[in-house]
C-alpha cells in the first residue's frame, strides 16, 4: 500500500506560479495565505521591501488558486496596533472562505512597536476580541 502525503504551506502567495500550483494540485495540498485584512491594513503590515503595496498581487494569486481548485485559507496576523479586528474578519466573511488568525508577540529576537503588547494595547485588543465573540454569538443566534 502506498502512503499518500500532502503539502501544507503558508505564503503570501506572491511566488505562486503555474509550475508550483501544478505540484500542489497533484498532491491535494492546502495553502494558508497571509493576508492581514482589507487593503489598507494588509499594505501597512506587509509592504514589499521597496515599500509598494502587496495586497493586489496577493488577491490575484488567490484567483489563481481558485482557477486551479486548490484548497486555501486566509491567515491574518493580528498585531498590537490593530484597531479594526471586526473589519478584518468582515473581509474574510465577504470572501466566503475559511480563515484563522494569530496574534504577533514581541520576542527576544525581534523588537517592533507593532508587536509590543503594553497594557493599553492589551485592553484594546481584548475589547475587540470580545466584540468579535459577540458578533459570532449574534450570528449563531440568528441562524
Amino acid at each position: 500500500m502506498q502512503k499518500k502525503f500532502t503539502f501544507v504551506a503558508t505564503t503570501n502567495g506572491t511566488i505562486l506560479n503555474n509550475k508550483i500550483l501544478n505540484v500542489f494540485q497533484k498532491y491535494g495540498s492546502e495553502i494558508f495565505i497571509s493576508l492581514d485584512g482589507p487593503e489598507n491594513v494588509h499594505n501597512r503590515n506587509r509592504p514589499y521591501r521597496n515599500g509598494k503595496s502587496s495586497f493586489k498581487m496577493v488577491m490575484s494569486k488567490v484567483k489563481l488558486l481558485d482557477k486551479y481548485n486548490i484548497n486555501y485559507s486566509f491567515r491574518p496576523t493580528i498585531t498590537s496596533d490593530c484597531d479594526n479586528l471586526l473589519e478584518i474578519i468582515d473581509l474574510f466573511e465577504k470572501l466566503k472562505t475559511s480563515f484563522s488568525f494569530k496574534f504577533a508577540f514581541s520576542s527576544y529576537y525581534k523588537d517592533s512597536e507593532s508587536i509590543k503588547y503594553e497594557e493599553k494595547k492589551i485592553i484594546n485588543i481584548t475589547s475587540q476580541y470580545l466584540d468579535l465573540v459577540k458578533y459570532y454569538f449574534e450570528k449563531v443566534k440568528k441562524n
